[in-house]
């Protein structure tokens, strides 16, 4: 929508005690490529406690729901600047 996408336009931020990283992933879609990535691992990670037991089954989808709306999310963003970058 173009809620989401207006919503990659703007800067982000994150703060780290007194460190600041500022990233635009219009200008950086890099950012977003490593955003998924550790996402991924947070996936993977997230199954493997299902898998041994750490976690029922409320648990595991109560977080696994919102990180696969989140892959959606990146992989759409992500997909709408490549094809940005490629005109």
């Amino acid at each position: 929508s173009s809620t989401k996408l207006a919503a990659s336009q703007t800067w982000i931020t994150f703060s780290s005690n007194s460190d600041k990283f500022r990233c635009e992933p219009e200008r950086d879609p890099h950012f977003l490529h490593v955003a998924r990535g550790s996402l991924f691992e947070l996936q993977t990670q997230w199954a493997i406690a299902f898998e041994l037991e750490f976690l029922r089954e409320e648990q595991h989808q109560e977080i696994a729901n919102p990180m696969n709306e989140i892959e959606k999310m990146l992989n759409s963003l992500i997909s709408k600047l490549d094809k940005k970058h490629e005109i």
